[in-house]
């Protein structure tokens, strides 16, 4: 099982406090890779993912990097920061289970009459 963050999409300020290009929200996915053989032994991803935004802390950019110096990493490690270990912990949970639900016979669909 893989847990990858990924960057769908970012907006920028055009200039913010004396910076330019000052990334503000991010649209990111968090996917989980599953690979596990089924019941004939045939191997088979159960891929998931949870996805969201994320408006990011301009108000101190002491730190402030450059844009054309940013890598996706950077991105995924601010949002991270602003999510808090705890929540980026529930989404990374919610994508591992979702992946599990994903095989064959581990759920059945329906409602309750």
């Amino acid at each position: 099982m893989n847990i990858i963050w990924k960057l769908k999409n970012s907006f920028k300020y055009a200039s913010l406090n004396g910076q330019n290009n000052v990334v503000k929200k991010v649209d990111w996915i968090c996917e989980c890779e599953l690979t596990d053989t089924d019941d004939d032994g045939v191997l088979c991803n159960y891929n998931a993912c949870v996805q969201g935004s994320t408006i990011l802390d301009t108000s101190n950019l002491d730190s402030f990097i450059e844009w054309d110096d940013l890598t996706n990493a950077d991105i995924v490690n601010f949002v991270k920061a602003k999510l808090g270990s705890e929540k980026v912990a529930e989404i990374e949970d919610e994508a591992k289970l979702m992946s599990e639900f994903n095989k064959p016979n581990n759920s059945v669909s329906g409602l309750p009459e």
